[in-house]
């Protein structure tokens, strides 16, 4: 009789500690989500500083690099800590750059195939040039809808904000799903 009653309590102590586990992980869960939505709430846009950077797996030289970005690449910083920032870039690629690396200087990288660069704020206006996906420029003026920009080589123009990443809070959707849509303006 002693051991059947032992077989019942330890039935009842598996039960509950399936419970608890699972309410345990459904909380850590929880708590992790909102430690990212609060990460992400308090981001801000910085652009890469120098000539190229290194973007790596964790926030140490020892790391392995995920990618590397040119002049005015910018990036969502979602925090820093000893002097590394870990970000997220218009593809939601998430890695860790030196912080003395980055730029307060505001920029947009080319979320679409191709984008005129015109030379007034209008899509009426002459195509002074074209940039391709992923390319970087810098940010030297916003008129609406329109930024203008200034690529590494010195040209400039004007670009509708909807074929770029990167500007905040101005409005601009900072989301990568149109990336690689076709050209419009």
């Amino acid at each position: 009789m002693g051991l059947r009653t032992l077989r019942f309590d330890m039935r009842r102590f598996m039960e509950s500690w399936k419970r608890w586990v699972t309410v345990g992980l459904a909380s850590g869960m929880a708590l992790v989500g909102a430690g990212v939505r609060a990460e992400e709430s308090s981001a801000t846009m910085r652009s890469v500083g120098v000539d190229v950077a290194n973007f790596r797996v964790g926030p140490s030289l020892s790391d392995r690099v995920l990618y590397t970005a040119d002049l005015y690449y910018p990036v969502q910083v979602l925090r820093c800590e000893g002097g590394w920032c870990r970000t997220r870039d218009f593809e939601q690629d998430v890695a860790w750059v030196a912080e003395r690396l980055l730029s307060d200087q505001r920029s947009v990288v080319i979320k679409v195939n191709q984008a005129n660069v015109r030379a007034e704020p209008s899509t009426t206006a002459r195509v002074l040039f074209r940039v391709d996906w992923g390319e970087a420029l810098k940010v030297t003026e916003r008129k609406g809808e329109w930024v203008s920009v200034e690529d590494i080589t010195g040209e400039r123009g004007w670009l509708h904000v909807k074929l770029t990443w990167g500007l905040a809070p101005e409005g601009q959707a900072e989301d990568a799903g149109d990336a690689g849509k076709a050209v419009t303006p």
